[in-house]
């Protein structure tokens, strides 16, 4: 819930239309744990990104809940600590009790101290309808026109069975058949 000015705004004024409760989730990385090459046992360990992301959490939270109350919505703030440095897999885990998930997309060329895949990964696996609010993004949610990236998984047809409150709402859905390559089982 942190890094994009409109994704609050937006979540809000999703919540009115369907009436819904909020769950802000943040999630804390672990440290990164190297080896280290030389004559010492000891690991090396970078603590930036836990560090920073701690750093930012009291904002975050009293944005959130500062937003959430100037529309009356019911809500909860979720801090999550992650065992581990990339959390896309506790923002999955988190995102499977959702109705809807709205997130940021993660802008590949920087660093924001989330894995580059972090969207896509979301996209893939967490099996609900997914909102991926751009970086740039000035426009507001009217729900006239949806597109659906189908894979023709579980996940996407649970997401799809998730969002037709979604559909009821528009006027026009494009499907995208999207097709996941398998790994080729003895590649080097």
């Amino acid at each position: 819930i942190a890094g994009n000015p409109k994704l609050l705004e937006i979540t809000a004024g999703i919540s009115r239309i369907f009436g819904a409760h909020v769950n802000g989730i943040y999630i804390v990385p672990a440290p990164q744990v190297y080896p280290n090459g030389g004559a010492d046992i000891v690991p090396i360990i970078m603590d930036y990104n836990q560090v920073y992301f701690r750093d930012q959490a009291k904002k975050v939270r009293s944005d959130f809940i500062a937003r959430m109350q100037a529309d009356d919505l019911t809500h909860a703030f979720i801090q999550i600590e992650s065992s581990f440095s990339a959390i896309s897999n506790d923002m999955i885990r988190a995102s499977q009790v959702s109705d809807l998930v709205i997130c940021n997309a993660v802008d590949d060329n920087t660093s924001t101290g989330i894995e580059n895949d972090f969207t896509a990964s979301l996209i893939i696996s967490t099996g609900r309808p997914l909102f991926v609010i751009p970086n740039q993004f000035n426009a507001t949610i009217n729900f006239d026109k949806i597109a659906v990236g189908w894979i023709g998984s579980h996940e996407a047809a649970r997401a799809v069975l998730d969002a037709l409150t979604v559909f009821t709402r528009t006027s026009e859905a494009h499907f995208t058949a999207v097709e996941q390559r398998k790994r080729e089982e003895n590649r080097p």
